[in-house]
Order: structure tokens, then C-alpha cells, then sequence
């Protein structure tokens, strides 16, 4: 997080677009970055390979102590 921090300081807090740091992370995040997220749904893995009955099963067995 402190690099998105400092990428949102250095490209618009020290060029006057914005005035803290709150509002540059959030500009990049918003402008530049949420397009890239959105490319990789991590969402997906875990609907269709993570949340099905045979790893529910696998993860029941080898579990230790609950």
C-alpha cells in the first residue's frame, strides 16, 4: 500500500492536481490502476476451482484441531 501511496504523491500531489494523499491514491487507483484490477478477477478461481464439494471435503479431513 505505501507504493501506491507514494506513486499517487509523486504524480499528484508534487504537480498540484491534488492536495493529500488520500485524494491522489484515490485518482490512481480510480484513473489508472482499477482497469488492471478488473483484468483479474480473483473471484472466478474461487467459485469455480476453491468452493466445490471436493475441497470442502479435502480441507475437512486434514484438519487439525478444530
Amino acid at each position: 500500500m505505501e507504493v501506491f501511496v507514494r506513486l499517487g504523491s509523486t504524480k499528484f500531489i508534487k504537480s498540484g492536481i491534488c492536495t493529500n494523499f488520500y485524494d491522489a491514491t484515490y485518482k490512481l487507483f480510480n484513473d489508472f490502476l482499477d482497469m488492471h484490477f478488473k483484468k483479474y478477477d480473483s473471484h472466478i478461481f474461487r467459485k469455480d476451482k476453491l468452493w466445490n464439494e471436493d475441497c470442502d471435503l479435502s480441507f475437512r479431513r486434514n484438519m487439525k484441531g478444530v
